[in-house]
C-alpha cells in the first residue's frame, strides 16, 4: 500500500530545496520518495508536475507563516523573530536557509514556462502577505500609515531574498540576525519618492 501523497511532496520537496528543480532528476526522486517512475509519473504526471505541488505548498506554508506575522499583536517583533527564524538552523538543514523559490529562480532562462509561471505567482502571493504585515504594523501604530504598502512590501520582499541568500554564503549564518533587525528599523525610514 503506498503512502500518503504530503509525504511524497515532502520527500520530493527535500530533493528540490537540496538540488534545484534542474539539478534534479527522475532518478534523485525515485530514490528519496521510494517509488518507481510510473508511481510518480502516475501520481503527479511529470517532474514539473510534482514541482509544481512542491512549490504550491511550500508557498502555502510560507504564505501561513507570514500571515501569522500578519496577525500577531506585535507585528514588528514577529517580523524580526520570522525573518530570523531560518539563520539558525542546524547543518542538517541548511540547504532550508535559502528560499526554495529563490534557488529555483536561479535557473529561470531554462525553467518551463509552467515553472516560470507557478514562480512568479508564488512571488505575488508572498508580496500580498507582505503587504498584509505592513498594513497590519500600520494598523496598530508601529509604522507611519502614509507608507507607500506596495512599494514596501516589494522592498521587504526584496529583503527577505536578500537576506536568505546571502545566509547561504556566510560560515555562521546565524551571525547575520543583524540584518534581520536593520530591516525591520528601517521600515521605519524615508519613503519619499
Amino acid at each position: 500500500m503506498g503512502y500518503p501523497r504530503e509525504q511524497s511532496i515532502q520527500q520530493a520537496t527535500e530533493v528540490f530545496w537540496l538540488k534545484g528543480y534542474l539539478g534534479t532528476g527522475m532518478r534523485d526522486l525515485q530514490t528519496a520518495m521510494d517509488k518507481r517512475p510510473g508511481s510518480i509519473y502516475s501520481a503527479f504526471g511529470s517532474k514539473e508536475g510534482l514541482y509544481l505541488e512542491v512549490l504550491n505548498h511550500y508557498t502555502d506554508v510560507l504564505h501561513e507563516q507570514i500571515m501569522a506575522v500578519a496577525n500577531s499583536d506585535n507585528t514588528l517583533q514577529q517580523l524580526r523573530e520570522f525573518l530570523r527564524s531560518p539563520l539558525t538552523v542546524d547543518d542538517s538543514a541548511a540547504h532550508k536557509i535559502q528560499c526554495l523559490i529563490v534557488k529555483t529562480q536561479a535557473d529561470w532562462a531554462e525553467l518551463p514556462e509552467g515553472v516560470k509561471n507557478a514562480l512568479q505567482t508564488a512571488l505575488a502571493n508572498l508580496r500580498e502577505a507582505f503587504k498584509a504585515v505592513i498594513i497590519k504594523a500600520q494598523s496598530v501604530g508601529e509604522l507611519p500609515r502614509e507608507l507607500p504598502e506596495e512599494r514596501v512590501a516589494m522592498w521587504l520582499q526584496g529583503q527577505f531574498i536578500a537576506l536568505r541568500t546571502l545566509a547561504t554564503s556566510v560560515a555562521l549564518p546565524a551571525s547575520l540576525t543583524w540584518m534581520a533587525d536593520k530591516i525591520v528599523s528601517d521600515l521605519t525610514g524615508d519613503w519619499a519618492q
